[in-house]
């Protein structure tokens, strides 16, 4: 796989899994602003 391609699937996977799991995921960066929910940290496009 190319950087290009892979960044384009961490996204799909990044934004399914905040989407299935919104309690569980999240992509907010404050921390204070996550409430207990796991970090999905990954570099932009």
């Amino acid at each position: 796989m190319t950087y290009d391609e892979t960044s384009i699937f961490t996204e799909a996977v990044k934004k399914t899994l905040e989407r299935a799991y919104p309690n569980e995921f999240t992509t907010e960066r404050l921390k204070k602003k996550r409430m207990g929910r796991l970090y999905i940290d990954m570099l932009p496009l």
